[in-house]
């Protein structure tokens, strides 16, 4: 099936960037076999390591797409998404497409600057765009990819077409932690509004509360059932004064 949009990938610049982007994660020996094959890419099957595939498309993705978003919707939260889906495929033994869980969770967000509808653009994205890191995958992976990025929302209907989409939705929103939460609700609520804690009070009652939406789906309340416990317990003591202290190293 011929895609609508291709999308160019320069060789010579994805070197750079990913040794770059590898030597900032701290990994050894970055400039040897699976980093500088990048020159290579045109000419080779990427699935032949999963490292490099996943390092080269974070690097992609981050450089063209992530860059842009606000604060809480950096390449960093990329990474956790990644990271958790990998957890939750190995815990509920779903026996997921590895390059897969790496594609998802790097293209779930690329679009975030379009806030409302940044999963159909992604969606669509997946479906009707070739480059090397989505032309690795059959129509049918390639269909589960685009309904995850699609479903991933938690403000959605708890829904998923297939396993892809569980774990991600998992993953999206990741572990209860009240202070994790409250800083990446600052961080996006910083320089949109002149009193930021109190949005984020606002909003962490009526995303994150008992009866909120951001914890609705009973699959994800059932992985996270302890922890969510506690998360309920801590919120419910939340103050101004507290978001205060929680966030004050962060700047606009």
């Amino acid at each position: 099936m011929k895609k609508e949009r291709v999308e160019h990938v320069n060789p010579d610049k994805l070197e750079k960037l990913a040794i770059d982007n590898c030597r900032r994660l701290g990994d050894n020996d970055c400039d040897s076999t699976g980093i500088v094959i990048a020159k290579q890419i045109y000419k080779q099957d990427l699935t032949d390591s999963l490292y490099k595939y996943r390092l080269l498309a974070r690097t992609f993705y981050d450089e063209k797409y992530y860059y842009a978003n606000d604060e809480a919707h950096r390449i960093t939260h990329a990474d956790d998404v990644y990271a958790t889906m990998v957890e939750v495929d190995e815990r509920l033994k779903l026996n997921l497409d590895k390059f897969a869980i790496v594609a998802t969770a790097y293209i779930h967000d690329i679009f975030t600057t379009s806030r409302d509808n940044h999963h159909e653009l992604a969606s669509e994205y997946v479906m009707n765009t070739s480059n090397v890191f989505l032309d690795i995958f059959n129509n049918r992976v390639r269909k589960d990819i685009s309904e995850a990025v699609y479903e991933h929302r938690s403000s959605g209907d708890c829904k998923y077409s297939n396993l892809l989409s569980l774990a991600i939705q998992i993953a999206d929103t990741g572990e209860p932690s009240l202070l994790d939460t409250v800083r990446r609700s600052f961080k996006y609520h910083i320089g949109k509004s002149k009193h930021p804690e109190k949005e984020v009070l606002d909003h962490m009652r009526d995303k994150f509360s008992r009866t909120g939406y951001g914890f609705k789906c009973d699959f994800y309340r059932k992985y996270y059932k302890k922890e969510l416990d506690r998360f309920f317990d801590e919120l419910d003591d939340l103050t101004i004064a507290k978001i205060k202290i929680m966030t004050k190293d962060i700047k606009e």
